[in-house]
């Protein structure tokens, strides 16, 4: 959905190929969840603060790293690293993440986890 590993990669390969210079290109990264109704990409129902997902994943027992809670999808600790090691590779000129206030402060804190 809004963060998957391809889709950040076609999205900047699409960027470069439009004549845009690696080293003027800063790459988002969200540190919030967005929760699709029915699961498509078309309506969102729900933004949820990385603090809410980490909250809400403890109460229903479910696993980070499967990315997806029902509908709602997010960032998880091995897509962030990944992500940043991509930016890396391809030396381009940084990472921001939008909006920080909603990372948490505990692990895993997505803001640590970049490179």
């Amino acid at each position: 959905h809004h963060a998957d590993y391809d889709t950040f990669k076609k999205s900047i390969d699409f960027v470069l190929s439009r004549g845009f210079s690696k080293n003027k290109l800063i790459v988002g990264f969200p540190a919030y969840g967005i929760e699709f109704i029915d699961g498509k990409n078309k309506q969102v129902n729900k933004d949820y603060s990385h603090q809410q997902i980490l909250a809400k994943l403890e109460s229903e027992n479910i696993d980070i790293k499967k990315g997806k809670i029902g509908n709602l999808y997010f960032e998880t600790p091995d897509l962030v690293r990944k992500k940043s090691q991509y930016l890396i590779n391809q030396q381009l000129a940084g990472i921001m993440m939008f909006e920080l206030t909603q990372d948490t402060y505990h692990y895993p804190q997505l803001l640590k986890l970049v490179y």
